[in-house]
């Protein structure tokens, strides 16, 4: 018996999730739904008041979209380990019958592919109820959520890779998950800009103090040589290449991984 993954017991491991988060992501949709559905109404009745048409190419729903999708599939992701921080309910976590990776694993596939595929199956006929609502009522609609257009498909493999950050924040923080996944990532934003100058200062001191010698008034100012252009353009076209490499394949591994250990961490401690 494989003590580390086996599929009959992250099936298992799966349903039992969902069963026991059915409930909150009924009230979760019904509570944007509803909110979807006034602020729909609303832009429209101020569209009908001030003469301009909504009618297409409004892009209202792809809006609404990406709002439930990143914000409110970070939110979602950020509670998927409250059992394990509670202490009340972290003794049903442990005795589940299943690895530390299953368990992650399950709860990854919720908070990510499996909100993706609901919202997206979802919306479109959240939004045909409450353009029917409003052709109803005011004789305007906004056009009808596309599930399967290019922004809708592009934004999809951003969200499963950032939302990896606030997973781990969920694993990690005890209290208030998101906003100290938000605090932690401006911090880093921060500490990474201030070694970012520094390294581009060192790499181009030359270029950084012969600017010093410049007159803003002439034009001279703009003559970078051909050897200092071709360095910064090099140095840019590496910086673009190691950037999406690293965000397409190192950031979602790196930090489920983390997730993986902090969990680990957590049983470990708790089980003593």
């Amino acid at each position: 018996m494989n003590n580390i993954f086996s599929l009959n017991r992250t099936l298992k491991l799966i349903r039992k999730d969902m069963l026991s988060e059915y409930k909150n992501l009924i009230i979760w949709l019904c509570t944007a739904a509803g909110v979807m559905i006034v602020v729909s109404a609303l832009s429209i009745l101020l569209g009908k008041q001030q003469g301009v048409s909504v009618d297409t190419g409004s892009g209202f729903h792809t809006v609404i979209y990406t709002i439930l999708l990143f914000p409110g599939g970070y939110i979602l992701t950020s509670s998927m380990f409250k059992d394990v921080h509670d202490k009340s309910r972290s003794i049903y976590w442990l005795t589940l019958p299943g690895s530390t990776f299953e368990k992650l694993f399950s709860r990854l596939l919720i908070s990510s592919v499996f909100y993706v595929i609901l919202l997206t199956l979802i919306y479109p006929i959240l939004s045909l109820v409450s353009e029917l609502f409003n052709l109803a009522v005011f004789g305007m609609k906004h056009t009808v959520f596309n599930p399967f257009s290019i922004d809708v498909l592009k934004m999809i493999p951003y969200y499963l890779v950032t939302q990896s950050l606030f997973f781990a924040g969920a694993a990690t923080f005890r209290k208030h998950p998101f906003a100290k996944t938000l605090l932690s990532l401006a911090l880093f934003q921060i500490v990474f800009s201030i070694i970012a100058v520094l390294l581009l200062r060192v790499m181009f001191g030359s270029y950084f103090n012969s600017m010093q010698n410049l007159s803003f008034t002439g034009t001279d100012f703009f003559n970078i040589s051909s050897s200092s252009s071709e360095s910064i353009n090099n140095f840019g076209k590496i910086a673009t290449i190691v950037g999406k490499s690293l965000f397409w394949y190192i950031l979602a591994p790196f930090f489920y991984i983390l997730s993986y250990f902090k969990l680990s961490e957590k049983e470990v401690r708790d089980g003593i």
